[in-house]
């Protein structure tokens, strides 16, 4: 159980550290929406745009996360 937790844990780290990175609107958007456990229409009115926008800046974020953790470019 305990190296489960370690590995949970580095996970979560190694998500973060590749999240971070992203450009500003998609990293706040997938804080909010992983971290803050805020849906789309609640992280559309934090950020002041609106819920489409934000799924579209969240697929980019997950297509680029994506890219970053694999290796491979995804459409």
């Amino acid at each position: 159980a305990k190296g489960e937790h370690e590995a949970e844990t580095v996970g979560a780290l190694d998500a973060l550290a590749t999240i971070v990175q992203l450009p500003p609107d998609q990293r706040d958007s997938m804080l909010l929406h992983v971290f803050g456990q805020l849906d789309l229409v609640e992280v559309a009115q934090v950020l002041g745009k609106e819920p489409d926008a934000v799924r579209q800046l969240q697929r980019r974020a997950r297509r680029r996360l994506r890219t970053e953790t694999t290796g491979r470019v995804t459409p």
